[in-house]
């Protein structure tokens, strides 16, 4: 399999599975030529000789492709300065994206340990420790500070913030995968800059919501678990804004209705999902966490006349596909009248962080409609939106759960009792509901 790799992505694993195959062609030469030959007219340095320069070569032609394709893109790169605090294996991905980025030029580490100080490390230096960044930012000209993991929460606010008037941004990065993505610069736009942005549900995008949406004028998020709203916390601080948390209001339409009139946000997403708690009884967990919700929040962002809401839509293997279908059809009869003020999302497999902001930068730019993102097949991984038409794939028995859901959200058992058995009749539902 040696001609099967791509030279371009070479690494040291491959360079050892040359030097065995390489070693063993010429052990296999070596018993051939003795039982043929004797050695008599072969000297015996001859098949040392041919390893040698077989692997050199084998090695080296492919180390350079390598090398080759990770140069910048411009031979002098004046780009932005850049601290990578700490000096994991992680960092290392990040050194190597920065330096093949064309955009950005990585100066040296940052790393507590005292042992680490004034160390080399892939020709950068360890500057010296976190604690100190602020003043090795400035002492070094830096224009962006990029945080590994857990070392963004060992910079203090007070830190950050004074950071943020010397123009110095801070950066986390959490998910190797996404790394090349992260620091791309998107032509300058950012998904909702300088809006007012409100972000609601306890799926990923609710945590990530200070990441992705780190240009708003401001961020609000909206849930019923604590402990999304602190993950949501987490993520805040790191050149975003610190979101306005509330626990407990999607279920309220008094007051959600008083958050929305109060923060009048232009741009609202919906991400309610099911966790794996949740599952004792699917159908009744999609309806109280999914559904229920997301008919509250639908019907006060319609009252909004410039809010546009963009739900995210993701199937849901435990529960049936009518289900998930009626959510898609219940957002689109309350926005029935300006449909152009609604984007459903419907997820085939989960982006990772990164990638949301591409996804968002080309559909807030949309008219509304429902959009199906997949990912592209080319191994760039990126993701792309395609429009649907209205109806597409709704299941025919949704409008059971529509109806369902909102005799659940006025409190009518008995005629709910009723809708529950047609349903049963159709298909497979369970009866806790």
């Amino acid at each position: 399999g040696l001609y099967r790799s791509i030279w371009r992505y070479t690494t040291f694993d491959d360079l050892v599975r040359i030097a065995k195959a390489v070693s063993v062609g010429s052990a296999i030469m070596v018993v051939l030529f003795t039982l043929l030959f004797r050695f008599k007219s072969f000297p015996r340095s001859v098949f040392i000789i041919d390893w040698f320069i077989l692997t050199v070569f084998m090695t080296g032609s492919r180390v350079a492709a390598r090398w080759f394709h990770e140069l910048p893109s411009r031979e002098e790169i004046t780009g932005k300065r850049v601290i990578i605090a700490g000096t994991g294996a992680l960092a290392e991905i990040i050194s190597r994206q920065v330096r093949k980025s064309g955009t950005m030029r990585a100066i040296g580490y940052l790393d507590d340990r005292a042992e680490m100080a004034h160390r080399m490390i892939h020709g950068l230096e360890v500057l010296g420790p976190i604690a100190e960044v602020e003043e090795i930012a400035r002492k070094h000209g830096a224009d962006e500070i990029i945080a590994v993991n857990m070392d963004a929460g060992r910079i203090p606010q007070e830190t950050r913030a004074h950071l943020a008037e010397a123009g110095i941004r801070i950066r986390a990065v959490s998910d190797p995968s996404e790394i090349p993505l992260e620091l791309e610069d998107h032509g300058g736009e950012r998904p909702c800059g300088e809006r007012n942005v409100l972000v609601a549900g306890n799926g990923p995008l609710v945590e990530q919501a200070s990441a992705l949406f780190s240009t708003a004028s401001n961020l609000a998020v909206v849930s019923n678990e604590s402990g999304t709203l602190e993950g949501a916390s987490r993520h805040a601080g790191m050149g975003g804004p610190r979101p306005v948390c509330f626990l407990g209001i999607e279920n309220e339409r008094v007051a959600l209705r008083r958050v929305l009139e109060l923060l009048r946000p232009e741009f609202i997403f919906a991400d309610f999902a099911l966790r794996d708690f949740d599952i004792e009884n699917p159908d009744e967990a999609y309806l109280r966490t999914v559904m229920l919700p997301l008919e509250k929040l639908a019907t006060e962002v319609a009252r909004l006349p410039e809010a546009k809401l963009v739900v995210i839509e993701r199937g849901v293997e435990s529960v049936p596909g009518d289900a998930v279908g009626a959510t898609e059809l219940l957002v689109l009869d309350i926005f029935r009248r300006d449909v152009s003020r609604l984007a459903v999302v419907r997820l085939d497999r989960e982006p990772g962080a990164g990638r949301w902001q591409e996804i968002f930068a080309s559909l807030l730019h949309e008219a509304g409609g429902v959009f199906r993102v997949t990912q592209v097949e080319d191994g760039s991984g990126k993701f792309a939106a395609t429009r649907c038409p209205l109806a597409d794939s709704i299941p025919g028995s949704a409008h059971l759960w529509l109806e369902l859901t909102r005799l659940l959200d006025d409190g009518n058992a008995a005629s709910a009792m009723h809708v529950l058995s047609e349903m049963a009749r159709i298909s497979p539902v369970k009866e806790h509901v």
